[in-house]
């Protein structure tokens, strides 16, 4: 099992963007071949998200990521978040 962490700080007039953004992505992670599951926490600033996922190896992370990387979600990304 692979453990991923993600936390993403959202540009001040991104938030609600960024949220919507990720509301809308996260069922395809959730169904992607491999994923055990995707939580997501929101900090008390409301600007700082954190994802955490659960794979099946680092294989299967790595193939979602090659695909979620051509997806416009990623692409698009930068405008909406600080990474």
């Amino acid at each position: 099992m692979v453990f991923v962490v993600l936390e993403l700080v959202a540009k001040p007039e991104c938030v609600d963007e960024l949220r919507g953004m990720l509301k809308a992505a996260l069922p395809d992670t959730r169904n992607y071949e491999g994923c055990h599951g995707v939580t997501g926490f929101v900090n008390e600033d409301g600007r700082t998200m954190l994802l955490t996922e659960r794979w099946t190896s680092k294989d299967h992370y790595e193939q979602y990521l090659a695909w979620r990387t051509g997806d416009r979600f990623v692409r698009g990304s930068t405008k909406y978040s600080l990474f």
